[in-house]
């Protein structure tokens, strides 16, 4: 709760003096996220930051392993909430969260497609292979946290991302909670509000999610 524009600036250089392999996942997740909680402006960290995982993208290392679904959120959320616009970013987001909710139980996960992978792969100078990988309960039960998903969809509602391959990857893994793994009233009011905001509330899901929340204790 402390707010000093000159030592966020002096850390904005510092941040961008830094070579990409120093930085991990979660750093990029928490750098963006005290930038955007403490309302300093600096677009310049968030271009940076975009640029860095924009780069381990097309080099095909943004996976789950480097960035944890509750990074993922944060990334999302502090783009929001410091309201930079970066649709591109958004939809290689929204591929890592699909990917993260990977199982091999039932059919393709059809990926969000990104608006700038043919310019990026002739730069690289070959194109390169987009996984197409199954989605299916068992994965999705243990991959990601009501707190997760609840934080994800938000990020998405306010930063008004309706890509329609995410939505229902998300909704598939909505569906699947029951209540438990530390689900709250909080989690299910987030989640419908969101899903809503996006115009993706189809009545089997909302059912489902009014089920959870006349389950909860109270």
């Amino acid at each position: 709760n402390v707010r000093d524009d000159r030592l966020f600036a002096h850390l904005a250089r510092v941040t961008r003096s830094l070579p990409y392999n120093s930085f991990s996942g979660q750093h990029v997740a928490t750098i963006l996220n005290g930038y955007a909680r403490a309302g300093v402006p600096s677009r310049e960290v968030f271009e940076f930051m975009s640029t860095l995982l924009r780069y381990w993208d097309r080099f095909g290392q943004l996976t789950p392993s480097r960035l944890a679904p509750q990074g993922v959120a944060l990334i999302l959320n502090a783009f929001a909430r410091a309201e930079v616009k970066d649709v591109d970013l958004f939809e290689r987001m929204a591929r890592l969260v699909q990917l993260h909710l990977q199982s091999h139980a039932d059919g393709p996960l059809h990926l969000v497609p990104s608006s700038t992978d043919a310019g990026e792969a002739g730069a690289v100078g070959a194109s390169l292979p987009r996984p197409t990988l199954p989605a299916g309960p068992s994965a999705r039960r243990a991959s990601m946290s009501p707190q997760a998903i609840s934080n994800i969809v938000n990020a998405c509602a306010n930063g008004d991302f309706k890509a329609p391959e995410l939505l229902q990857t998300l909704e598939g893994a909505i569906v699947m909670f029951d209540g438990s793994s530390g689900m709250t009233l909080q989690h299910v009011s987030c989640i419908a509000n969101g899903m809503v905001r996006l115009g993706h509330a189809p009545p089997h899901l909302v059912s489902h999610l009014t089920k959870l929340a006349r389950g909860m204790p109270r």
